[in-house]
């Protein structure tokens, strides 16, 4: 999300690029920050348990399909 887990900034847009980076680089409280929620977000989404549940049921609808 914005502003939360990363900074979005549009394609070819150096200027906002270049701000985004140099508010990542003085403001070591919002990088970590964003870096905490970077990575409970990636632990909730991403999680062994719901990647092997994802995996199962995306072959088991594609064996359903192939019946």
């Amino acid at each position: 999300e914005n502003n939360i887990n990363g900074i979005l900034v549009t394609p070819k847009n150096s200027s906002l690029l270049s701000d985004a980076i140099l508010l990542l680089i003085n403001d070591s409280e919002t990088r970590f920050q964003m870096g905490v929620k970077s990575r409970k977000f990636a632990e909730e989404k991403f999680s062994l348990d719901i990647v092997i549940k994802s995996t199962l049921d995306f072959y088991n609808k594609a064996l359903d399909i192939q019946k």
